[in-house]
């Protein structure tokens, strides 16, 4: 997946989120693909940048259950992340 820092070395404010890929239709945003990107994007810095899948996986249960979100869409309106 690509990010902002892959296109330009400006440092913007949404360099370090993964891009979606371009598209023409409504039916390519309801992919499981798009929704992974969406979702993490919405993860904090400390647990989106760990490269190891092992505490990647530690860090984000972590943090689900610290939040005990309800619903997907919970997640996605919470603004203290």
């Amino acid at each position: 997946m690509l990010q902002g820092c892959d296109f330009h070395n400006y440092n913007t404010r949404q360099r370090s989120l993964f891009r979606t890929e371009n598209h023409r239709l409504k039916l390519h945003e309801t992919l499981p693909f798009q929704a992974g990107v969406k979702l993490i994007n919405r993860l904090p810095d400390n647990i989106k940048n760990v490269h190891n899948l092992r505490l990647f996986k530690i860090k984000l249960k972590q943090y689900l259950l610290n939040k005990s979100y309800y619903s997907v869409e919970e997640f996605m309106e919470d603004d203290d992340i």
